[in-house]
């Protein structure tokens, strides 16, 4: 008895592969969020000063002749406290930011229900049927 062989599956053409699902599907518009500029500039600003604060302690420190360690460790407690004092006015400003936007989106909201309001008030019962 002789034992049928049968033939590998046909492979897909390349037009049928995934490559072309990935091409055809539309591509999805990136949503960028903008922050104000203030928010921006202080975050921008905050890391300009840390590192400045490095450079400045290190050669500082380097000049002096004092050893690698004090330099170190010098260099990361000027670091913590100010990454954390910059850290919370940072903080501070998006909040305020953001406080302000929201207190303006909910007054922009009030007054479009105050304007539907008046609109639904000045129309007579039979022009609301």
């Amino acid at each position: 008895m002789m034992a049928e062989i049968q033939n590998p599956p046909a492979l897909p053409p390349l037009a049928a592969t995934g490559r072309e699902k990935k091409k055809k599907q539309p591509k999805k518009k990136s949503e960028h969020v903008t922050l104000p500029v203030l928010v921006e500039f202080t975050f921008t600003a905050s890391a300009i000063l840390l590192v400045i604060l490095f450079l400045v302690i290190i050669s500082v420190s380097l000049f002096n002749g004092a050893n690698l360690l004090n330099t170190v460790i010098r260099t990361a407690v000027s670091m913590l406290v100010m990454g954390g004092l910059l850290t919370i006015i940072s903080r501070q400003i998006f909040s305020d930011v953001y406080n302000q936007s929201l207190q303006q989106q909910k007054e922009a909201e009030l007054k479009q229900l105050a304007e539907l309001n008046q609109k639904v008030e000045g129309n007579s019962p039979s022009e609301v049927l």
